[in-house]
């Protein structure tokens, strides 16, 4: 039922006309049920039998200024979600500013991994770890170069892209040139803006280059490296729409490097991390 039922249609209610006591009782029914907009409802709870679904203009929350259960807007349990696969835009404030993110609830700040078998090259082979789920792409070119795309939340300002790799093999030292690699994006025209910070020690081109103690310190290990962002730059505010944000990654080459097709460097998986997102949408 879209409505609570009138006591009586409009028309009957002309002067003259005497309430009976069911009209009475619908009336006093009615007023029970309805939502107390003014005083709220404190603990009492509404329990709706079915969604209450609101169509027109829509619903504005003007409260504010309260935190937890006493806040303009909050979920004791459940989820909010859009229907028609359409994100979750936020046109004055930001994610943070809504779902209070702190660092227990940092992921909703970082994009959805980006795994490294979608990256195409004439270098790359990709390959499958037996002992587990995770599925990457290696190198087969000592001092091979590739540019892999990653996902990002259009809006948001990044802030570091956490790299992970996994070295595979037994190396009887470090590469003479270990792998490095640098954050860019890239507009329609081919043009580039180098985003790292300058605590990336980066090179002249804007390269970091990734480095360990020792040879087996390198062996058969996991490595996952955080590239931090120079939040100055106008690109490291996401726009999807202008750019596209690529890790540009060069191989291990040199002495002591491997880069073949059973042993070396596989790359395995990139996250973007954000402040101020405005748009929570995985397609991103």
């Amino acid at each position: 039922m879209a409505h609570l039922n009138p006591a009586q249609p409009a028309t009957v209610w002309i002067r003259g006309y005497v309430p009976t006591g069911t009209d009475l009782s619908t009336i006093d029914s009615n007023t029970s049920k309805g939502v107390n907009g003014d005083d709220g409802n404190g603990s009492d709870a509404y329990a709706p039998t079915s969604d209450l679904v609101i169509g027109g203009a829509g619903v504005g929350i003007a409260g504010g200024g309260a935190t937890g259960a006493n806040a303009g807007w909050y979920l004791a349990t459940g989820r909010v979600y859009a229907l028609i696969s359409k994100p979750i835009t936020f046109d004055r404030g930001t994610a943070q500013d809504y779902f209070g993110l702190v660092d227990a609830h940092e992921r909703a700040s970082v994009s959805p991994m980006t795994n490294c078998i979608r990256t195409y090259s004439r270098d790359f082979r990709t390959v499958t770890y037996a002992a587990s789920v995770l599925g990457g792409a290696r190198l087969i070119k000592k001092g091979g170069r590739v540019l892999i795309p990653f996902r990002v939340y259009s809006g948001g300002l990044l802030t570091e892209v956490i790299f992970r790799i996994y070295v595979v093999g037994t190396y009887a030292g470090l590469p003479q040139n270990m792998p490095k690699f640098r954050v860019i994006a890239m507009d329609a025209l081919g043009n580039i803006i180098v985003l790292g910070a300058s605590s990336n020690n980066p090179d002249a081109l804007g390269y970091y280059t990734y480095n360990v103690v020792d040879a087996a310190a390198w062996d058969v290990s996991f490595h996952t490296v955080t590239y931090n962002i120079d939040t100055s730059l106008a690109a490291a505010q996401v726009d999807v729409g202008k750019y596209t944000y690529f890790l540009d990654y060069i191989e291990e080459s040199g002495t002591n490097a491997w880069g073949n097709a059973t042993s070396g460097i596989s790359l395995v998986s990139i996250r973007a991390v954000h402040t101020d997102v405005k748009v929570l949408d995985g397609r991103n």
